[in-house]
């Protein structure tokens, strides 16, 4: 399955769909976590690599099958969430190397069983953009947008405003995301996305119909930015919609 490597993301399967099939060939414990001997957390591992997710640590255990326990060892725990690269490709990658070359590196001890620890491309960009407030430049994508959008609603304002910068840098390609956050219940989306699209200016021109609509929103920091991102966008019909909206705003 090398669809994701040119570009294409077609029946990818998730964390849990991966873990579903390999269920029947461990045990699970707990809060469901899947415990699996070393062959076959390295069959795990390759799955993984093949849907575009990262095995960002291994935790290794002793089952006692006479207790029917199992005991946490440290010395056979790993983890890499933090190595530092510029884009999740490259964090994807190192972080599976690493933890393949960890688990040959485990003894064949009787009972020891792994649970792997993994991330999603969209997990990881939920955590870059709550932790890495200096560097949001690297590898920013398509797969990307739908953190973004929901980053959006982020209790932080520092996290909203990075995430519609974001969505800004990747352009056109984020455009319809902004236009269905334009939507949004709550009004702080609304006005980043039409924020969003402002900075992205005419590549963005689809959505001058729903920007035109947001004019009328509730919301006058809505509007505002709405109006804004009409000018930037700069076709006919957007520029004609300011005028009446700035009209109107002269006569109130």
């Amino acid at each position: 399955m090398e669809g994701w490597k040119k570009g294409v993301r077609w029946n990818m399967l998730s964390e849990n769909e991966i873990t579903n099939r390999f269920r029947q060939c461990g045990m699970t414990r707990g809060a469901g976590e899947l415990y699996l001997e070393l062959p076959i957390a390295l069959d795990f591992l390759a799955t993984c690599e093949e849907n575009n997710l990262a095995v960002i640590g291994v935790e290794g255990f002793i089952y006692h099958e006479e207790k029917g326990s199992i005991e946490a060892k440290m010395d056979y725990i790993a983890d890499y969430s933090d190595v530092k690269t510029p884009n999740w490709e490259q964090y994807r990658n190192l972080c599976n190397h690493l933890s393949k070359d960890f688990l040959g590196h485990l003894p064949s001890k009787a009972g020891l069983v792994v649970n792997l620890v993994v991330l999603s491309e969209e997990e990881w960009w939920t955590w870059k953009l709550r932790h890495c407030k200096n560097d949001m430049s690297g590898g920013i994508g398509r797969p990307a947008v739908p953190a973004l959008i929901e980053a959006l609603t982020d209790e932080e304002w520092e996290v909203r405003y990075r995430a519609a910068e974001a969505l800004s840098r990747i352009g056109e390609p984020a455009v319809p995301a902004l236009i269905k956050a334009l939507d949004d219940e709550d009004d702080e989306v609304r006005s980043w996305a039409a924020w969003g699209l402002g900075v992205i200016g005419e590549p963005a021109k689809r959505a001058v119909p729903v920007l035109i609509k947001a004019l009328s929103d509730e919301h006058w920091e809505v509007q505002a930015q709405a109006a804004h991102a009409l000018k930037e966008i700069g076709i006919p019909e957007a520029m004609k919609s300011v005028e009446e909206f700035e009209s109107r705003m002269r006569g109130a």
